[in-house]
């Protein structure tokens, strides 16, 4: 198809170079309008018997000798330093309708080559629309894209990048020769040399004309579709880049609450730590209500070392050495059977064991507190550690009944407010 589509455009090509005028026209008379100047520069219309001559010498000289606009990186938006160049371009063709002009689009070297044959197909056709809209005529301008295949400049910079980005405009007689880029990438035409008494048939071939622009459609779709797949492409990593942030702020919030949790239920720990040690302060030194019958006969202890051991054994538990924490307790119910410390030695030594995982153990030491000192200060606390202890045994029925008879018996008790909040139904999850 491209073998083809090149023989037609070289058979049109020769057979438009090749093109003379009728002698008899030669002399045909032409309206004559006057000279007219341009921005200081006065310019005759082309007649019939001076197709060329004092016309296109007008624009060797003068603002007209200026035939290039420059663009912005990436742009195809005229600036308006450049305006009043084309406008005295648009007037001169105005002033002379048979006068043709050849815009070239150019692009500097950065990007892709299709992408800056197109990019220079749009210059182009940027500067033809202003020179219609000034009064130009369709058939008077041709817009073609030359991409980065004629920098003016090859060095690496803005400074010379600037000068590749660009249009040029050639009259009639000073673009034969020039090669018109395809938007396929291929030299696909070569406008000809000017023929004595006519104008050059490179803009005469309807045919040529057509498949060019069939080709320049063609070019501007696919162009389309790569644009529209990079766009796609783009917005694909710009969700993941989201997707990302958002993980990684969700990350932050669960290790916020985990340190959130850790915090407080070490001060809960602490908590329960202060009160057992204001507790003893408040509680008599002479433990005989305190103390079961069957040990009251047993000699009493020294209340110096026996104050020293619980205080080692609590430090024990304080310091998280749950496993050293119990054997020091155990060590101490048996050497201090009458002690008034014995409840709550009950108490902590089962609490050791709860750390660990032995609930068991741990369940056997709160039982035993709140069966023999109900009237003590940790009994509530004991009830509470039972319950606990058979909620992760799997007694779910008897840890709820523990905790019944724990808000029943006492009711005004910081274990009973714990105790009702676990006993409180659970909400169902809201739906989404």
């Amino acid at each position: 198809m491209r073998k083809q589509l090149l023989m037609v455009l070289g058979a049109a090509l020769i057979a438009g170079c090749g093109t003379t005028v009728d002698p008899e026209q030669s002399g045909a008379p032409v309206e004559d309008r006057g000279a007219r100047k341009i921005d200081g520069t006065e310019v005759k219309p082309v007649t019939a018997g001076d197709p060329m001559g004092t016309a296109l010498a007008a624009v060797k000289q003068g603002v007209l000798a200026q035939r290039s606009v420059f663009f912005d990186y990436d742009s195809y938006v005229i600036k308006d330093e450049f305006k009043s160049l084309v406008e005295a371009h648009a007037r001169f063709l105005v002033a002379n309708p048979k006068v043709k002009m050849l815009i070239q689009g150019n692009a500097d070297e950065r990007g892709s080559r299709e992408y800056n044959l197109a990019l220079g197909q749009k210059r182009a056709e940027a500067l033809k629309k202003m020179l219609l809209l000034l009064g130009a005529r369709e058939e008077q301008v041709e817009a073609v894209s030359l991409g980065e295949e004629k920098p003016r400049c090859s060095e690496a910079g803005e400074a010379c990048w600037s000068k590749n980005r660009r249009d040029d405009m050639l009259y009639t007689g000073e673009f034969w020769g020039t090669p018109v880029r395809c938007p396929q990438g291929r030299w696909c035409a070569f406008a000809c040399p000017p023929v004595a008494g006519g104008t050059g048939a490179l803009f005469d071939d309807e045919e040529a004309r057509k498949r060019i622009e069939a080709l320049r459609t063609e070019s501007n779709a696919r162009m389309e579709k790569l644009e529209a797949a990079s766009r796609g492409q783009i917005e694909l990593a710009n969700q993941i880049e989201t997707l990302k942030a958002e993980v990684a702020r969700l990350r932050g919030q669960i290790e916020v609450l985990t340190n959130e949790i850790e915090s407080t239920q070490k001060r809960q720990k602490d908590f329960y730590v202060d009160l057992d040690t204001r507790l003893r302060k408040l509680e008599p030194q002479a433990g005989a209500e305190s103390t079961p019958a069957g040990d009251a006969a047993k000699p009493a202890a020294d209340p110096a070392a026996e104050t020293r051991d619980y205080e080692a054994a609590l430090n024990l538990f304080k310091a998280g050495k749950h496993k050293s924490a119990q054997a020091a307790f155990l060590a101490f119910i048996k050497t201090y059977p009458a002690s008034p410390f014995l409840p709550s030695a009950h108490y902590w030594a089962g609490s050791a064991h709860y750390q660990t995982g032995e609930y068991k153990k741990a369940m056997e030491l709160f039982t035993r507190l709140a069966t023999t000192w109900p009237d003590d200060a940790k009994a509530p606390d004991a009830l509470l550690g039972q319950a606990n202890c058979q909620q992760e045994s799997g007694d779910a029925k008897g840890a709820r009944k523990t905790r019944e008879t724990l808000v029943a018996k006492y009711p005004n008790s910081a274990a009973a407010a714990v105790a009702r909040q676990r006993l409180a139904p659970t909400p169902p999850p809201k739906k989404k």
